[in-house]
């Protein structure tokens, strides 16, 4: 569910930063930061995962935004998950 009064026309770009190499992966576009965090721990869980097997060396980043009815884009930054927070099975 979509918190109230969420802009409904604003999409959020995230990237997977890596902090040993200083790149980002590819980006990926989410609707809400839990649909991104669910995003990124389902990729965790894949088979051989890096991020599962060096955990402590990404974070996923809120890159940005797009509103969709502009087509503007917003810049910014912000840590929203850092691999070592997560526990390992």
């Amino acid at each position: 569910n979509f918190k109230k009064g969420a802009r409904m026309d604003v999409i959020y770009l995230y990237g997977i930063f890596d902090k040993k190499s200083g790149y980002y992966d590819n980006p990926y576009f989410a609707v809400t930061d839990i649909y991104a965090k669910r995003r990124y721990l389902i990729m965790m869980e894949e088979k051989g995962s890096p991020l599962k097997l060096f955990k402590d060396e990404f974070e996923l980043h809120k890159c940005g935004s797009f509103d969709i009815q502009t087509g503007k884009v917003e810049q910014f930054s912000e840590v929203m998950l850092e691999g070592k927070q997560l526990p390992v099975d």
